[in-house]
């Protein structure tokens, strides 16, 4: 892993393998008020024409008919295990939402239980219950190992 530095004192992180050639290129941090956060970005000026490039789509060749999604939601690690080219519904599955407990974690109150805490996971838009845990943290993190292994690949 690699630290490609951008401006605002940020940093990307980046593979080995894609440094050398990224960092031929003046990289930028730019902040993106839709997902509260920075992103990595280029620009360029062709015959006049300016274009902004986004470092995560470029280091997946991202196709115009898909978006590039940071599976973990951490905008400047665009290391490839951490990122996939997806739908726009794919995408919108993946989201942040304002769930106290985190993504895909929710808290059952209807009786006194030792594990109120249930972890699920959408793959291909079919829930994928995780289990239930006595914790939040614990749900969080049993959701997190679960899509480092590839379980919730597609």
């Amino acid at each position: 892993m690699k630290e490609i530095p951008l401006t605002q004192g940020q940093v990307a992180l980046v593979d080995d393998d894609d440094a050398e050639w990224l960092s031929k290129r003046k990289w930028q941090a730019t902040y993106f008020p839709s997902v509260k956060g920075y992103y990595a970005t280029c620009a360029t000026r062709k015959n006049g024409k300016r274009t902004c490039y986004l470092m995560h789509r470029v280091i997946m060749n991202t196709p115009k008919h898909l978006e590039c999604d940071h599976k973990f939601h951490n905008t400047l690690d665009n290391r490839r295990k951490h990122l996939q080219n997806v739908t726009h519904r794919e995408n919108h599955e993946n989201r942040r939402r304002t769930n106290p407990h985190g993504v895909g974690v929710q808290k059952k109150t209807d009786a006194k239980r030792k594990k109120p805490y249930f972890a699920r996971l959408q793959v291909k838009g079919e829930n994928v219950p995780l289990g239930s845990f006595a914790t939040a943290e614990e749900a969080r993190r049993a959701r997190q190992e679960f899509l480092e292994s590839g379980g919730g690949e597609n």
